[in-house]
């Protein structure tokens, strides 16, 4: 019998609201942060509360966000293996096993599935039945999800992922051949945005990279003072990005300027935002999330949970999804920051919440995997 609180050492929850999450306009990508320009925004509409479905017990800590495409769920483990299950009743339909733990979330493209380790591989398998397709190899950790762009003029799909070899890579999703790199001047930490044809990432160097993805040549660089270890999120020609100081960016990307500066917490961004029309939803490392108006920085409003971080929030509706590592999962008003829902699951949660028509997921420090419905 499940209960509202559990005693449970370990616990990935899987959440799941609508339908398939849309990158670049193609139905048959998928992303947990829903869109190349990582806005975090899951085009699903909340309507009632959601309910326990089940859950499953997998071997060690998971950091990967799990993701759904077509009632199968996939989700990287820290025991060096990614599985897909049946979103309907959690049971396995197939593993791989790749040379290192994964921390990043997976991704989808078509019939790929893109998986990066700690160690430093990134591996396209087939999402039917994990038949290793090709595997692409840098020289350190790959923590950020891979992102997927689509070149409509070649009609050819790549893929964009960071390093901590300090090196950004263009691979081309079809055959993992490298198109180009680029070196930054240390570890990059997140996943990459994709904006119309630019990619765009902080690095531990403190600086925000702005590069040409047909050439991979550098269009701009932008001191942002210290590490900058989440991604950055673009709406509406503006990108947004914090870095380690507490401190979070609005900039132009088209002229590069800065836009405004907002310094609502001392507590580091170790995520990235997630962004809709009017705010920017950001939380920081001490368990606060900030709603902050889109076009000057100024807090709307804070929700506040005992100074346990909150992970990286998405948008639904009206609706913003996080989970906490004091156990909860929280459903919140994105007007005015109330709870519309939450759940103790009782343990340390590890994963931001994905989200789409159907269900509800996310993980914690232990590796069980748990299923909500609508």
């Amino acid at each position: 019998m499940f209960t509202n609180k559990l005693n449970i050492s370990s616990i990935v929850i899987l959440l799941l609201i609508s339908c398939n999450t849309i990158i670049a306009g193609n139905t048959n990508t998928v992303s947990y942060r829903y869109s190349p320009s990582l806005t975090g925004n899951a085009d699903v509409i909340i309507t009632q509360k959601p309910k326990y479905k089940w859950n499953i017990q997998l071997p060690d800590t998971i950091n990967s966000c799990p993701i759904i495409n077509n009632e199968k769920m996939f989700v990287g483990c820290n025991n060096k293996t990614l599985y897909c299950l049946d979103s309907t009743n959690g049971k396995t339909i197939w593993t791989f096993t790749t040379d290192g733990g994964i921390e990043a979330s997976p991704a989808i493209h078509n019939n790929i599935v893109l998986a990066c380790s700690a160690e430093g591989t990134l591996y396209a398998l087939d999402k039917n039945d994990g038949t290793l397709l090709w595997k692409f190899t840098t020289g350190a950790k790959i923590a950020g999800a891979a992102n997927i762009f689509i070149d409509t003029e070649n009609n050819t799909a790549f893929t964009l992922i960071g390093s901590y070899d300090n090196n950004i890579y263009c691979i081309n999703i079809s055959d993992g051949k490298l198109k180009w790199k680029y070196e930054a001047d240390n570890y990059i930490n997140s996943m990459i945005s994709i904006y119309n044809t630019t990619a765009i990432t902080g690095s531990c160097d403190g600086f925000l990279y702005f590069i040409d993805i047909r050439t991979g040549e550098l269009n701009k660089k932008i001191d942002c003072e210290t590490y900058i270890p989440g991604w950055a999120a673009v709406n509406n020609d503006i990108c947004f990005v914090g870095n380690y100081d507490g401190s979070f960016f609005a900039y132009d990307t088209k002229t590069y300027t800065l836009k405004w500066v907002q310094k609502a917490t001392e507590s580091p961004f170790m995520e990235g935002p997630a962004v809709n029309e009017t705010m920017v939803i950001v939380s920081d490392n001490d368990g606060k999330i900030n709603a902050l108006d889109i076009n000057n920085g100024n807090v709307k409003w804070s929700f506040s949970i005992d100074n346990k971080r909150l992970f990286a929030p998405c948008i639904a509706g009206q609706y913003i999804l996080t989970s906490s590592e004091n156990g909860n999962l929280y459903i919140i008003n994105i007007n005015d920051g109330t709870i519309f829902w939450k759940y103790l699951i009782g343990d340390i949660l590890s994963t931001p919440v994905f989200v789409n028509s159907k269900y509800i997921m996310v993980a914690d420090s232990g590796g069980r995997v748990y299923c909500f419905s609508f």
